[in-house]
């Protein structure tokens, strides 16, 4: 005959991923995360900043000329 499983011990209105880890290694998990995450809201915002400052110092080129238009190169003998 198959023997039954012993049954769980109860909780005690724990929560059940409190008893796998002790509490020390869960708030250094939780700390190490939050710095993590900070560095990576700060490197973030930094290549957001240089992002910003490059495409200021670098504006779009002028448009090129159109059939309609062609600037007057002075000596080119094609001014109209």
């Amino acid at each position: 005959m198959a023997q039954a499983l012993p049954e769980r011990p109860p909780l005690r209105n724990r929560r059940p991923w409190s008893s796998r880890t002790s509490t020390a290694s869960d708030v250094i998990a939780a700390i190490a995360l939050f710095i993590s995450e900070a560095v990576a809201l700060f490197l973030g915002a930094l290549l957001t900043g240089s992002q910003q400052d490059y495409d200021r110092a670098h504006p779009d080129p002028t448009p090129t000329p159109t059939v309609h238009y062609t600037p007057c190169l002075s000596g080119s003998g094609k001014c109209h």
